[in-house]
């Protein structure tokens, strides 16, 4: 409940002295809006976050797990799953508090359809999303093996060894990411976000003034990246359980 409400707090404490501070000079919900747009791409650490605050908090109590007839699995996706949970209350609320901030705004222009500004906020949220499951599933799959070495060494060990790993494991997979084997993988269902980029236009113009505008090029999207990074995601999250379950030792 802590890793839940702290976010929120700390959410409308923030938003508050903006509208405050932003009053002063008529711009109180222009305030409120830039707040929430920078508040928003944090989201992507979310689950991060709360499952960090959720294992560390019974990090005294992993004897219990270990005893529990459920499997690793269920465990970790347990704790997951209300994550997204959290998240997506979260995400809901700075949603709503941007475009009520968009929609009470009288200094900026609408030039864009709401529905178009809406379908960009729903894909933004999604791809959020995404990128938060893929550094959980990282997250889960380091937090075993430091559980592994923690075990045998002591903490500043343990932690320093753990680094390397991220390391070197991070470096081999951006190295995979740019090589020809992984384009010929991924580079398939290709699809455009064409009806996103009038929406791009205007989301720049609120941070840049007109003379300092760069047109947005169409992009493509392609659903093997997707497949691939589900791959991966699946990957991590079975190979943390699999050390839960097998290897950890309290």
């Amino acid at each position: 409940m802590l890793a839940f409400l702290f976010p929120l707090i700390a959410f409308l404490l923030i938003t508050s002295v903006a509208y405050y501070i932003g009053s002063q000079y008529g711009y109180q919900w222009e305030a409120v809006l830039g707040v929430s747009i920078f508040i928003s791409g944090f989201q992507a650490f979310y689950l991060v976050y709360y499952l960090f605050f959720s294992l560390r908090s019974e990090r005294k109590k992993l004897h219990l797990w270990l005893h529990n007839p459920m499997t690793g699995s269920s465990l970790l996706s347990s704790k997951v799953v209300a994550g997204l949970i959290s998240m997506l209350i979260t995400q809901a609320i700075i949603g709503i508090t941007l475009l009520l901030a968009l929609h009470l705004s009288a200094n900026i222009l609408k030039p864009v359809p709401w529905s178009t500004i809406i379908d960009f906020g729903l894909f933004s949220a999604v791809q959020l999303f995404v990128v938060s499951i893929s550094f959980a599933s990282w997250f889960l799959f380091y937090w075993g093996v430091y559980m592994i070495i923690a075990s045998k060494l002591g903490r500043f060990l343990s932690i320093l060894s753990t680094f390397i790993i991220v390391i070197a494991t991070r470096t081999l997979y951006n190295w995979l990411l740019e090589s020809p084997i992984y384009e010929r993988l991924t580079m398939w269902g290709e699809f455009q976000a064409t009806g996103m980029i009038e929406a791009m236009n205007f989301i720049q113009s609120l941070e840049y003034s007109p003379e300092m505008m760069i047109d947005t090029e169409p992009f493509s999207l392609y659903l093997g990246a997707y497949v691939m990074e589900g791959a991966m995601v699946l990957l991590l999250f079975f190979a943390a359980c699999w050390i839960l379950d097998r290897k950890v030792e309290v």
